[in-house]
């Protein structure tokens, strides 16, 4: 058994889900400063401030995600990523003073409101289920007044905020419905005034007329003094407009790769798209209307006149080394890696040990989740559309042309779980946040044909997926739960179920035992049974069932004697996970992880028992297998084992 160690590329952005917001101005130059953070759960996030004519520092942040940011003066950014904790920061200084709410965490994204007279703050948490929760938290004392239960359970998001001249705020949220709430920080009140069904994400926009109206789009002018939707002028498309200045409003239109800034003539009803923008990220007007600037997802710098002229472009380092949701070996030539939540990638020669960002790897912005090394190409699939593309290690890199794109799946989101059978891949894809059910991909990598089944199995949505070799036949396991359980499920149920790989048709099931979750497919124990897991409902497999299934009867499987809470020997008390514990090519062996020990376990009647300890590296979180190569991660190292059964 051979071990070698390299060390993780770093590699630009990502800047995600962060809108650029306003910081103020530079006390020595008067320039006026931006803020926008990227996402990190590895070295913790970057901040980026920029000035008007392009001037950065870089900072690094002690929380993984910030997506909100408010600046209340003095060169003071409060900033927020999760219910748990709220931050300040010292622009000047650097220094961070981290805040426990006292909540458990949760992801806040942007719109958090601050109200100067109170000195509040009010942010919710999404992906709360049944019900968002919020926080009112008082800067002043550093501590929270309340904590506000059972908002919407249709809205679960964030989306923006402001000030009403009243002393009330008015906070949007987003979800099965868009809703529009007032919070009064005085009372402490919050209280929904208006709810739409969600047509799109940015319904409601932060431009203003004269009168401090709102502009939303296919509704009219919202008065948030009366919460009523008035007569107005109307563009004649469907944008988000971000700032005015007189009668001409400034929005976009966001594309796949692209967004597309737009003037609206207020008075004429004209609108004329001005220039579009790479990977754009967020876009202001200066507040002295005279200049657009946005920062894209991976940092570029962009500075327009507001007749669309470009009148400069930086490009601020803000690489780091992010958390890997991919990797795997390219042959004896490199290593690729996907960080979390950016469509970029990374290669390492293996032969020299040096590290490249590679660029783009797919279109859109999300990241690459399942990865497939075949007939000496790779292939990656990616959130948010579902889309595959094909990278071939022996040309050169550019993004569009290697890696290409070879299939896009319809009502495809967030890749899960992935098969092969040595040509042709097989993956299957959540629908989009708030719609049930999966869509199911196969690609033929010799012929490049493609086949895509849009409803794999109605209202549910697969976690696992194995390709069986003597059977010919798929099978997977799947949840009722929707994707981040945005939206309602249409059912209770969970099942395990074979899929026809040629017309990718469910061609039968059996469901799992009443109360589950989620039902997972965890790996194969011979030619026809494979030993899964039914978890309980927000319980993360401590609370699970494991069973073992026969696909050639598959639907007369009988769970009544599922052991109960399965936990790996040496663990004890921790219960293992799926980034942690997963299947080797060998039946019924699994590579696990426990507290930075890497051991072989095998499954027998029930239990697992550790064979063999590969070695040990703190801070290990993911596992990959591929043949006879393992793949450990660490927060700055990739280890790669061969022949690690030997």
């Amino acid at each position: 058994m051979n071990m070698k160690k390299y060390d993780i590329p770093r590699s630009k952005g990502p800047f995600i889900n962060m809108p650029l917001c306003r910081a103020g101005y530079d006390k020595d130059s008067g320039e006026e400063r931006f803020w926008i953070a990227t996402v990190n759960s590895n070295e913790g996030a970057t901040g980026l401030l920029i000035s008007e004519n392009g001037k950065s520092r870089v900072f690094n942040l002690k929380a993984p995600v910030l997506y909100n940011a408010v600046y209340t003066g003095e060169d003071v950014l409060w900033l927020c990523g999760d219910l748990k904790s709220v931050i300040r920061f010292d622009l000047k200084t650097g220094k961070q003073e981290v805040f426990d709410t006292g909540i458990g965490y949760a992801l806040v994204f942007n719109g958090m409101a601050y109200d100067e007279t109170t000195k509040k703050l009010f942010f919710a948490g999404a992906l709360t289920p049944p019900h968002a929760t919020g926080i009112s938290f008082d800067m002043s004392g550093g501590k929270t007044v309340k904590v506000y239960t059972g908002l919407s359970e249709k809205s679960l998001s964030m989306s923006r905020s402001w000030c009403n001249g009243d002393g009330t705020l008015t906070v949007v949220m987003r979800g099965d419905k868009t809703t529009v709430n007032c919070w009064n920080p005085l009372e402490e009140t919050f209280t929904e005034k208006l709810s739409w069904v969600q047509e799109h994400e940015n319904m409601v926009s932060e431009m203003t007329d004269e009168n401090g109206r709102h502009y939303c789009s296919g509704k009219g002018w919202l008065n948030s003094l009366t919460y009523e939707i008035e007569e107005g002028p109307k563009p004649n498309i469907t944008a988000f407009w971000f700032d005015r200045s007189g009668d001409v409003a400034y929005g976009k239109v966001e594309n796949t790769d692209y967004t597309e800034i737009y003037k609206w003539n207020m008075v004429s009803g004209e609108t004329k798209m001005m220039f579009s923008i790479p990977n754009e990220t967020g876009t202001c007007l200066t507040e002295k209307k005279d200049a657009l600037v946005s920062v894209t997802l991976y940092g570029e710098f962009y500075k327009y006149s507001t007749d669309g002229e470009l009148i400069m472009t930086r490009w601020p380092d803000t690489s780091s080394a992010g958390r890997m949701d991919v990797v795997m070996g390219l042959g004896d030539k490199y290593i690729l890696g996907t960080p979390f939540i950016t469509q970029r990638f990374w290669l390492v020669d293996k032969e020299s040990g040096v590290g490249f960002d590679a660029g783009k790897a797919s279109p859109g912005r999300g990241e690459v989740m399942r990865g497939w090394f075949m007939n000496g190409k790779a292939y990656l699939a990616s959130y948010s559309e579902g889309i595959l593309t094909e990278l071939d290690p022996n040309q050169n890199f550019n993004f569009p042309e290697n890696p290409r794109v070879v299939a896009k799946p319809p009502m495809a989101m967030r890749p899960f779980c992935s098969a092969d059978d040595g040509i042709n891949l097989y993956y299957i894809s959540n629908h989009h946040y708030y719609i049930p059910g999966s869509t199911a991909t196969k690609y033929n990598t010799l012929t490049g044909e493609t086949l895509h089944k849009k409803e794999t199995m109605e209202g549910q949505s697969f976690r696992s997926l194995f390709y069986n070799k003597a059977k010919k036949i798929l099978i997977g396991g799947t949840t009722f739960n929707l994707d981040c359980n945005y939206g309602s499920p249409i059912s209770d149920k969970c099942y395990i179920a074979l899929i026809s790989p040629q017309t990718l048709n469910v061609t039968e099931y059996v469901e799992a035992p009443k109360g589950t979750d989620c039902a997972t497919v965890l790996g194969q124990l011979d030619d026809t049974r494979y030993i899964v897991l039914f978890e309980k409902k927000n319980s993360w497999y401590n609370k699970a069932l494991i069973a073992e299934v026969d696909i050639t009867n598959l639907a007369n499987s009988d769970f009544s004697k599922a052991a109960e809470v399965v936990y790996c020997e040496k663990s004890g008390d921790k219960p293992f996970s799926r980034d942690i514990f997963v299947p080797t090519d060998a039946y019924g062996i699994f590579a696990g992880i426990d507290d930075g020990s890497i051991d072989l376990w095998a499954y027998f009647s029930g239990r697992f028992s550790k064979i063999k300890h590969i070695g040990t590296h703190k801070g290990a979180y993911k596992i990959s297998v591929q043949g006879n190569r393992m793949y450990i991660v660490t927060p700055k190292h990739i280890y790669e084992y061969e022949n690690f059964t030997d």
